[in-house]
Order: structure tokens, then C-alpha cells, then sequence
């Protein structure tokens, strides 16, 4: 295994997130409040491995000067860092996606599945891209994850789990 990280822990903590997002579509799972708090905390988690991986000193400063390149040239990161630098300031910031972004509730709906009783709801939230556009939450999360995990393999940096 190759040297630790202290990044690894952020990582993982966004994959936590992650993984609430999944679960939380289900409204008997989670409510819709605390669905949006774990959102935001993911992309707030999800952004800020790059300052980890900038300011540790145990990478090889190729790495840590790239990093910032990896954001720019990836959509999701961009709109990643973006929402993160909405919600850190509360204000319009450099926006690196050049879009206007907010979260919305964009819809609710149930669907049943063999043998259940009752049909599950779940929850839909959406970032509004502008021009009609949007991108679910989950998607872009997943997209967010894909591209850490590409920037890992590339430059060789083992992960605390598979």
C-alpha cells in the first residue's frame, strides 16, 4: 500500500454523502430538509479535496499544481466548486461553470414495486443550469466521484476502499 494521505479521510467522507444521496431519494428514508443538507454537504466535501491534495506536501508538487487544472477542465467540478463557492459566501463568486446555479425541489413521485404494500416516494432535486437546462443532483454527484477517482488512477494515488 502506498503512503497515506490525510486526504483519503476527506474522501471518504464525501462518499459518505454520497451515499446518503442515494439513499435519501426515498422520502420514508429521509425527509426533504435534511436530503438538501446532505447535497450540500457533499459538493462542499467534494470540492475541498483539492485544497487537501494542494496543500499536502507528501504529493509531488506536479500533482498539486494540477489539481487545480483538473477542476477547470471538468464540467462537474466546475459547477462542483461553484455551488460550494455560492453557499461558502453567499453571493455570486467567480463562477468557473459560467452559469448561474441554484438547488431546487424539482418534483416528488411514487412508484411501486412487486410485493410492497405501499408505493415509495421519492424526491427529485435538480441544479438549474440556465437556458432550460438542469442536471439532477445524484448525477452530477456521481459524475463528481467518476472524476476524482480518473484524477486518483491517473496520478497513481491508492484509495482507503475499492
Amino acid at each position: 500500500m502506498g503512503k497515506y494521505h490525510p486526504f483519503l479521510k476527506m474522501f471518504e467522507y464525501t462518499k459518505v454523502f454520497y451515499k446518503r444521496i442515494q439513499k435519501g431519494r426515498n422520502i420514508g428514508v429521509m425527509p426533504g430538509e435534511a436530503y438538501i443538507v446532505d447535497v450540500y454537504a457533499f459538493f462542499m466535501f467534494c470540492y475541498h479535496i483539492k485544497d487537501w491534495i494542494k496543500n499536502d506536501c507528501g504529493f509531488k508538487k506536479e500533482i498539486r499544481n494540477n489539481v487545480e487544472y483538473f477542476i477547470n477542465k471538468n464540467e462537474c467540478m466546475r459547477i462542483c466548486a461553484d455551488l460550494c463557492n455560492g453557499l461558502k459566501h453567499m453571493q455570486d463568486c467567480k463562477k468557473r461553470s459560467g452559469k448561474d446555479l441554484r438547488i431546487g425541489h424539482k418534483t416528488s413521485f411514487e412508484f411501486s414495486l412487486e410485493n410492497s404494500e405501499k408505493p415509495l416516494k421519492c424526491l427529485y432535486f435538480a441544479i438549474d443550469l440556465g437556458e432550460g437546462r438542469e442536471k439532477d443532483v445524484l448525477e452530477l454527484a456521481s459524475e463528481c466521484i467518476n472524476a476524482w477517482e480518473e484524477f486518483f488512477k491517473k496520478y497513481n494515488i491508492a484509495t482507503l476502499s475499492p
